[in-house]
């Protein structure tokens, strides 16, 4: 790890320095928010999240100190974007030296059920090819209230990482 003292805007600072010097990871503690508006992560940490390039792990400041010893199972949230792809190839690099099982969820709006699972099915077949090391899974979720089905299924399955990826 390196650590830098700076003046200046965090944000600006922190994607100024990854773009000249890229990381293979950006690890970001999240005291920010307003969860009266909905809001999980600062403007800090979500302004560094969509201008990067660079994975970004936003740990909440009430995270346990032990959380990086035993987490064991990440849920990739996708809607069968092109570039999930890439974003799971990163993800699988990343999860290599861990014990974790990787989980990619969709949620369905509760349209065209069956394309969804379809889809999901072709993903797996894909994902088990190119990486036959990894340990995962592909699941489906019919609710029309997305955040919700996210935690819930977070909640219900004692998932330890969100990843997710940024759309413009």
């Amino acid at each position: 790890p390196e650590y830098i003292v700076k003046v200046g805007e965090a944000e600006d600072d922190i994607i100024t320095y990854t773009q000249a010097h890229p990381p293979k990871l950006i690890v970001m503690g999240v005291r920010g928010g307003d969860a009266e508006k909905g809001d999980f992560l600062g403007s800090t940490t979500a302004s560094v999240i969509f201008n990067t390039r660079v994975p970004v792990l936003a740990i909440p400041e009430s995270a346990s100190d032990e959380w990086l010893k035993n987490f064991k199972t990440v849920v990739y949230a996708t809607n069968f974007e092109a570039h999930d792809f890439v974003a799971m190839d990163k993800l699988l690099k990343l999860m290599k030296p861990f014990e974790t099982k990787v989980i990619c969820l969709h949620v369905n709006g509760g349209n065209n059920g069956g394309l969804d699972e379809a889809m999901l099915e072709g993903m797996r077949e894909a994902l088990i090819e190119k990486y036959p090391f990894a340990g995962f899974d592909c699941r489906l979720i019919h609710d029309k209230d997305l955040p919700k089905a996210i935690d819930q299924f977070i909640q219900e399955n004692n998932i330890d990482v969100l990843a997710l990826t940024t759309h413009r």
